[in-house]
């Protein structure tokens, strides 16, 4: 049953944001070439099949039938691309419809920004020079910031042009799947950050994940949050919406599908950063669907009433962005942003 937020979210093609020549020749490119017929979905949290869909569109305006599932709450695509489309969007399209940075710059970036950032939320829950594993590594950034503390680290991704990039700083960075890793030991820590909302079946890594762990062991989970739409996105839940995301996760969701796979988050913010430590499968779901919708639908109203300064600001903000990106400033002002707690 469709109740989007607003007319806003209506499958119009419209971009959300401001769409480079590269990305805008991408999207054309994929919507032409590729079957981007789109298979129906249940939910990945508690296997319903009742969505009121929230949203058409993505923020690049391509088809994205969004759903609040009315069983648990849970945030996900309603339809989306086969597995085999999948592997194209990430092989051919992805990093120019997403405008990444390169593999270097991505090095950089995860050191200086993102290293810090996991490393004090998990710091007191490993020990030290403890085995530290990352599923979906990119250049490695993260991984150097915990080796230089005197971890030992290893990392996988699909992506051997940025992994040379952490490679070259010595780190063992292996091309392979979760499904297909067999490592001779189990690991301290494992960090996951920003990987589940790609995932069309997570239960099933997350429960490989579980495996990895010692005993003791413990999951650092982050991903994108709802909860933030007012701090990151002035409001703009379409802002936040993009193609490559399958799920958009709650705190409440997330626990959710923690829990049934058998992970406890015992630290955890709205921002969804959680530490996990491995416990038995829950089978209970607690429904969070009345929060949610009434968070988002707060937000849109927010959006609605404000939304000519909203815009003057997302495009004073997009032409700062483009300037300093230019300089080479752009993680330093991220970081200063942080640092006055004005930005995550």
């Amino acid at each position: 049953m469709t109740h989007l937020l607003s007319d806003r979210f209506k499958n119009d093609g419209k971009p959300a944001i401001f769409l480079t020549a590269t990305q805008r020749s991408a999207i054309r490119d994929f919507l032409k070439n590729e079957d981007c017929a789109l298979e129906s979905k249940r939910c990945v949290v508690c296997d319903g099949s009742a969505f009121d869909v929230i949203s058409e569109k993505d923020r690049f305006g391509m088809p994205y039938p969004t759903g609040l599932c009315r069983s648990c709450g849970n945030i996900q695509q309603t339809a989306y691309y086969s597995d085999q489309t999948l592997g194209k969007l990430y092989s051919q399209y992805y990093r120019r419809i997403l405008a990444p940075v390169s593999p270097d710059r991505l090095f950089t970036a995860q050191y200086l920004s993102k290293g810090p950032r996991v490393f004090d939320f998990s710091r007191d829950w490993v020990p030290q020079t403890g085995c530290v594993l990352e599923i979906g590594c990119g250049s490695g950034g993260i991984l150097k910031y915990f080796s230089d503390r005197g971890f030992h680290v290893e990392g996988i991704d699909l992506d051997d042009e940025y992994m040379d990039a952490g490679r070259r700083s010595g780190l063992k960075l292996v091309r392979t799947s979760v499904d297909e890793f067999e490592p001779d030991h189990r690991f301290d820590l494992i960090i996951m950050s920003h990987v589940i909302e790609h995932l069309t079946d997570p239960r099933s890594v997350l429960t490989k994940v579980r495996l990895l762990l010692k005993d003791q062991g413990r999951l650092y989970v982050e991903v994108p949050s709802i909860h933030i739409t007012g701090a990151n996105f002035q409001y703009d839940f379409l802002r936040y919406l993009q193609n490559p995301h399958f799920i958009h996760f709650s705190n409440g969701s997330m626990r959710n599908i923690l829990r049934r796979v058998g992970l406890n988050p015992i630290a955890n913010n709205d921002f969804i950063q959680a530490v996990c430590s491995v416990c038995e499968p829950v089978t209970e779901i607690t429904n969070v669907a009345d929060a949610v919708r009434t968070e988002l639908a707060a937000a849109e109203d927010h959006y609605l009433k404000n939304r000519n300064r909203i815009r003057i600001t997302h495009a004073i903000q997009s032409l700062g962005n483009r300037v300093l990106a230019r300089l080479g400033l752009n993680q330093v002002a991220k970081r200063a942003l942080r640092s006055l707690g004005l930005r995550r």
